[in-house]
């Protein structure tokens, strides 16, 4: 497993410096005739207006688009360890406003210079982001994004009928919704988190025998945590762990057991984590080994600052409770996911109640589907902790990260689905939860 993170450090760095390398000429002028569109929606435009879930992150795809547009030239071999963009010198630099910043490059007689921005981060987007800004412009690759989004949930879908899981295509679906399917197809960062967490779920549907033949699964979740890290994946990373996961039980069969399910859980997400942070880490360390430049300190106090109650947006202290109430504000906001959620729940009590002769005491029934239950409790559980954990930052961003809660939901409505079907949870063919 060190080797798999060691490897992904190496790919990494060299994706990166090979990108950075690339001309620049014709990406400047697909990002200028880019601006336009983004200076008229602004950092946080709804794509329908007056429905607070709808915000797109124009915040950083504007970064994007401005960090792509530096070459390798900036810094040499390293330049994409930095995390470089432009900014106009002789306009004061507005950090709440990355679009601004980038409208104001293409002023007549621009004075420009660097400034970092993510030096933290990996910024491995930007492997996808410059190729692309290329040949296309932000609205061209939005259109692009919507294709490939649907084509992703075509597949999907189709394998899942192909594995034998069609019952499970619509709890999925309704999950999906909660996404805000047209908002993540028009945000190049929402894509990116977008294709870290389903992805992986066509992976394992379309390859379930080499998956289970060669025992991949706890180095398949480790991969997947560091994609995550790689790709910025910082809103809402817990999806990319929850939903693999999920998948992995109804391909293979849930555990036999409650305990088994708990098990299952920490083994994948103690894989996943481990993939996470040590790539977070390795970024640091390269980052200091490329420039001379100590950055570990400055993440322990970044670190600290996520984990507290303050922030400065919003004052000096945050009621972490509120910030979970506030992202729950923004998830009821989704009419569309509501109406759909609340109808296959109503279906799911009707189906209970239709095969009480199966199961004429609650309690037995519950018993048989626990592994599923224990699993939805458990994504409950991580979703909360994610919230509560780090309240600064979901309050301040709840209109991007109300979407972590979409791992208890499909995780809530798989279990449902177990549970109105009136057969017990289907076992696992091969000891997943061992094998972890």
């Amino acid at each position: 497993m060190i080797g798999l993170l060691l490897a992904a450090t190496v790919v990494g760095t060299l994706l990166l410096s090979a990108v950075f390398a690339l001309p620049t000429d014709r990406i400047r002028e697909n990002v200028k005739e880019s601006v336009p569109q983004l200076t008229a929606e602004g950092d946080h435009f709804s794509v329908f207006s007056g429905l607070r879930h709808t915000h797109q992150d124009n915040y950083s795809d504007a970064e994007y688009l401005n960090g792509a547009m530096v070459g390798s030239g900036a810094k040499g071999f390293y330049t994409g360890l930095y995390g470089l963009e432009y900014q106009n010198t002789e306009i004061p630099l507005s950090y709440d406003s990355p679009v601004t910043v980038l409208a104001n490059v293409f002023d007549d007689g621009a004075k420009l210079a660097f400034k970092e921005y993510g030096k933290r981060f990996w910024n491995g987007y930007e492997v996808f982001v410059k190729p692309l800004l290329t040949f296309l412009t932000y609205g061209q690759v939005r259109h692009l994004n919507f294709y490939l989004e649907m084509a992703v949930m075509a597949i999907l879908v189709m394998l899942m009928h192909k594995n034998g899981l069609t019952k499970a295509v619509i709890p999925v679906l309704i999950s999906y919704l909660l996404w805000e399917p047209v908002t993540v197809a028009a945000s190049m960062a929402f894509a990116g988190f977008f294709y870290v967490t389903y992805i992986p779920c066509v992976l394992l549907l379309a390859f379930p025998r080499f998956f289970r033949e060669n025992h991949l699964y706890p180095l398949f979740f480790m991969a997947i945590g560091i994609a995550a890290v790689y790709f910025n994946m910082n809103y809402f990373q817990i999806l990319s762990f929850i939903y693999p996961l999920l998948f992995t039980c109804l391909i293979n069969g849930f555990p036999e057991s409650g305990k088994k399910s708990v098990l299952l859980f920490a083994g994948a997400f103690l894989c996943w984590f481990s993939g996470y942070a040590g790539m977070m880490v390795m970024k640091w360390l390269v980052y200091e080994v490329a420039t001379g430049e100590a950055i570990l300190p400055d993440m322990i106090v970044r670190i600290r600052y996520r984990l507290s109650a303050t922030a400065y947006y919003t004052g000096p202290h945050i009621s972490r409770v509120f910030a979970v109430l506030r992202n729950a504000r923004y998830v009821i906001a989704n009419v569309p996911w509501m109406a759909t959620e609340l109808a296959f729940l109503v279906v799911g009590i009707v189906r209970i109640a239709k095969n009480k002769a199966a199961y004429p005491k609650i309690g037995d029934l519950l018993k048989a589907n626990a592994p599923s239950l224990v699993l939805f409790a458990l994504s409950a559980m991580t979703v909360i902790t994610r919230y509560l954990l780090f309240a600064n930052h979901v309050y301040v961003h709840a209109w991007a990260t109300y979407r972590i809660a979409d791992a208890a939901i499909l995780a809530f409505n798989i279990a449902l689905m177990n549970l109105s079907s009136g057969d017990h949870t289907k076992h696992e063919k091969v000891s997943v939860a061992h094998e972890i």
